[in-house]
């Protein structure tokens, strides 16, 4: 095509070749990219200055134009994901404070375990883990204070926290009994769907766990003994007899 093709274009022959030019140079960056996001980011952005491109030297030209809308409706769909499996972008307030919680997780894997959470808040006195039962949910709870009760003695544990991962790590039935107070938010996970989960995908699996160990031992080492009632006092041992020559 000679200059004069160029002639009364909105951008003129240079103008075209900046936007060719330009699309090469986003593309190329794109496929040097180590990250993902940049990556798609990248591409996307320059299959758009080739459809402008095109679109100015061919005009509407259908069967081009539709694989380029294809090729960036695509891209833009990836992108997303990848942002998606990123960041903590549109999660509501709560949920973030949640995803603070869970430091050794993904944005990504962390949405996966939230489309399975159930959000409540206590209007009374409520037990959610009785001990000696089996605990067929893991809860998070989101108070600053509860109550563990072991046989006939209690102690006030401080929030927020986990209650309920030792039986969902072990399978044991509950070591003790967990009572939030009045207006106590909390977060609860069925244990067979949770695990049903971490079963599909690796990586999470490995997170979690990684969570509930670092949990476990943050609770041991600040963990103060319950009081145990005071044994009864022995009775005197008597003398032992002399020996007789």
């Amino acid at each position: 095509m000679d200059d004069t093709a160029y002639v009364g274009m909105p951008l003129g022959l240079y103008g075209l070749e900046t936007l060719l030019m330009a699309g090469l140079v986003l593309k190329a960056a794109g496929f040097l990219a180590r990250d993902e996001v940049w990556l798609r980011g990248l591409v996307f952005a320059g299959i758009l200055f080739d459809a402008v491109y095109v679109a100015l030297i061919v005009g509407p030209a259908l069967p081009y134009g539709a694989a380029l809308a294809l090729l960036g409706a695509l891209g833009l769909l990836v992108v997303l994901a990848f942002l998606r499996e990123r960041t903590t972008f549109a999660l509501p307030a709560r949920q973030k404070r949640l995803y603070a919680a869970f430091r050794t997780l993904t944005p990504g894997q962390f949405r996966r375990i939230n489309r399975i959470a159930d959000y409540r808040q206590t209007v009374e006195e409520t037990r959610i883990i009785l001990e000696g039962d089996e605990v067929s949910k893991l809860f998070y709870i989101e108070g600053f204070r509860f109550l563990v009760v072991k046989g006939d003695q209690q102690a006030e544990a401080k929030g927020p926290g986990f209650a309920g991962e030792i039986a969902f790590l072990t399978g044991n039935a509950a070591s003790a009994s967990v009572v939030l107070p009045p207006g106590t938010p909390f977060v609860a996970w069925q244990t067979d769907d949770l695990k049903a989960l971490m079963r599909r995908n690796a990586g999470l699996n490995n997170a979690l766990i990684a969570r509930f160990t670092r949990d476990l031992a943050g609770k041991v080492a600040q963990s103060i003994p319950m009081p145990r009632p005071a044994a009864p006092p022995r009775p005197p041992v008597p003398p032992r007899p002399g020996r007789l020559n």
